[in-house]
C-alpha cells in the first residue's frame, strides 16, 4: 500500500498521471519525455507535458528509474486503513489503481484513526463499548487475500498509530495547490 505526491497540473486526473508516469518510466536517460508522453495521453495541451517535464526525477533504491511520483507513504497489511481508501477515495472499486487522496480524505482518516486509538485500551481489554460508536462502524478492517487479520489488536492499532504520524506529516508537509497525493495497493 503506497502513497505517492507528484505535482499537480490542472485537467489530469488520476490515469492521466498513471498513463504520464509510464512513458516516464520506460526512458533509458533523462530526456523530454514529452514525445513519448504524447502518445499515451491524447487531448492533453502541451502546457500540461512542460509542467510534468520539468518534475521529472530518478526513483528507486535498488533499481533507478524515472518517474513524477515520490514516493511518501508505506503501509503493509493495514486494511483497515486500505478500506478507507478503497471506500472514501475509489468509491468501492478494489482494482489496484492509482487513486487521487484529497486533502479532505487526509483530514477525514486522521480524525477516525485519533478516534479508533482513544479506544484502544477498552478493545485490548474486554471491547465492549459501553457508550458511543464502535470502531467497526467507522474504521472498519476488511478481510482478504493478503489483507491480514481482521482483529483490532495491537497490529491494527500499530498501523493506526503509523498512520497518524504519517497522515500528520503529509499534511504539514504538501502544497495542495501544487502538489497532489495518490494511493495505490498493489496485492
Amino acid at each position: 500500500m503506497y502513497m505517492y505526491s507528484a505535482k499537480k497540473v490542472k485537467g489530469l486526473n488520476a490515469k492521466d498521471y498513471e498513463r504520464a508516469d509510464n512513458a516516464v518510466s520506460s526512458l533509458n536517460v533523462q530526456e523530454s519525455f514529452i514525445p513519448k508522453v504524447r502518445e499515451s495521453i491524447k487531448g492533453k495541451s502541451k502546457q500540461i507535458f512542460d509542467e510534468l517535464d520539468s518534475s521529472v526525477k530518478v526513483r528507486g533504491n535498488y533499481m533507478s528509474w524515472y518517474s513524477i511520483f515520490e514516493d511518501i507513504g508505506y503501509w503493509r497489511k493495514a486494511n483497515a486503513i486500505h478500506n478507507f481508501f478503497v471506500q472514501e477515495c475509489q468509491n468501492g472499486v478494489d482494482e489496484c489503481q492509482l487513486s487521487i487522496v484529497k486533502k479532505t480524505h487526509l483530514k477525514d482518516l486522521l480524525k477516525r484513526c485519533k478516534r479508533a486509538m482513544s479506544l484502544k485500551d477498552i478493545y485490548l481489554n474486554d471491547g465492549i463499548i459501553k457508550d458511543g460508536e464502535g470502531i467497526e462502524t467507522f474504521l472498519p478492517t476488511q478481510g482478504g487475500f493478503f489483507f491480514g487479520g481482521t482483529e483490532f489488536n495491537e497490529w491494527y492499532f500499530n498501523d493506526v498509530e503509523e498512520t497518524i504520524d504519517l497522515i500528520t506529516k503529509v499534511l504539514k508537509e504538501t502544497d495542495f495547490d501544487k502538489q497532489v497525493i495518490f494511493y495505490r495497493a498493489s496485492w
